[in-house]
């Protein structure tokens, strides 16, 4: 059993301060926010302004479609091929007016197959293959709310990024869902609700009255032990007597303890626990040098980038192929 290289005795009061202080950094205020429904599917006539436009329009042969389950929600499957150069379904609604001025993020609630879909925003005059799109990751068969604010919205034709401009709220005429993670084979989303929010996310990943990161908390509060009982107290949580995880059980919980947080739209949070995890996994015994050397590489980038999402995404990056390395 690989255990967890540590520099003192374990101390229940520092084990507890970090897990108070980690606790802290993840927790955020309600807000009171104003709420634009922008589709539900609890009427018969709901689907009435949705289409579905699959990869047979450049020729290839993926399936995609939507109906509306008796459940009252829409339900996009199908299967999707990466033959004839194809490989991506997507529905998205007709051309209308949403008035979204003074709302700054998405927040869709759906169950998925755990692949990772786009979730598509056109604006007038934007139908056809070009629109604004940003990620929709799902945990097979579990219900989720996921906010997405709009500055994560990128620009894109054909799947490929054109020049970043910022999307206008206000312009917004139509709201899609896509597949293209190049992955053949079936595939479903159910989608309960998209709507539209004035809500500002709290920042997670940082000590407001002293501006420092989680790590540097942890640190301060038990040396680098005190990253170690972060783990510890937070991500297992586990008694005195449990045994520490492997690298790849320790990869695994933070995922499956950071995904909720990232589709709750607490990309900072999320974040944060992930570069916790990375920080671990340097000092875990059964890590090679080569990953540790990837894993500072990854930090790194990680804390230069200044999107909390964009930071999540590159961190869960480096533990997705630190984790592919330990299965070896």
């Amino acid at each position: 059993m690989n255990t967890m290289k540590t520099t003192k005795p374990y101390s229940p009061a520092r084990g507890g301060l970090i897990a108070t202080a980690l606790g802290a950094l993840l927790t955020q205020l309600p807000l009171l926010a104003a709420q634009q429904e922008l589709a539900t599917f609890k009427t018969a006539d709901s689907l009435e302004s949705w289409t579905s436009v699959n990869d047979g329009v450049m020729g290839g042969v993926s399936k995609g479609g939507f109906k509306r389950t008796e459940q009252g929600t829409l339900l996009f499957s199908g299967e999707l091929s990466l033959e004839n150069n194809g490989g991506f379904a997507s529905v998205r609604t007709k051309p209308g007016k949403f008035e979204l001025s003074g709302t700054t993020a998405i927040v869709v609630k759906a169950r998925g197959d755990g692949r990772t879909y786009w979730l598509d925003l056109r604006t007038a005059g934007q139908m056809g293959a070009t629109s604004y799109r940003a990620y929709l990751p799902t945990t097979a068969g579990e219900w989720q709310e996921t906010r997405i604010p709009f500055a994560d919205f990128k620009p894109q034709a054909f799947g490929r990024a054109l020049p970043f401009k910022a999307i206008n709220p206000a312009a917004v005429a139509s709201i899609g869902f896509t597949l293209a993670d190049k992955n053949a084979g079936p595939f479903s989303l159910e989608i309960e609700s998209v709507t539209a929010t004035d809500e500002q996310a709290a920042p997670a990943n940082a000590d407001a009255k002293s501006g420092r990161t989680l790590v540097e908390v942890a640190k301060a509060a038990g040396g680098f032990n005190g990253t170690i009982h972060v783990i510890d107290q937070v991500l297992i949580p586990a008694t005195p007597e449990a045994a520490a995880p492997s690298p790849t059980g320790l990869i695994e919980l933070a995922i499956k303890r950071g995904v909720p947080l990232f589709n709750k739209g607490e990309a900072a949070a999320c974040a944060a626990l992930y570069e916790v995890t990375c920080e671990a996994l340097q000092v875990i015994d059964g890590v090679s040098e080569k990953s540790r050397a990837e894993l500072a590489r990854v930090l790194k980038a990680a804390r230069s980038e200044a999107s909390d999402r964009k930071r999540a995404w590159i961190l869960r990056d480096g533990m997705d192929r630190a984790w592919a390395s330990l299965k070896k």
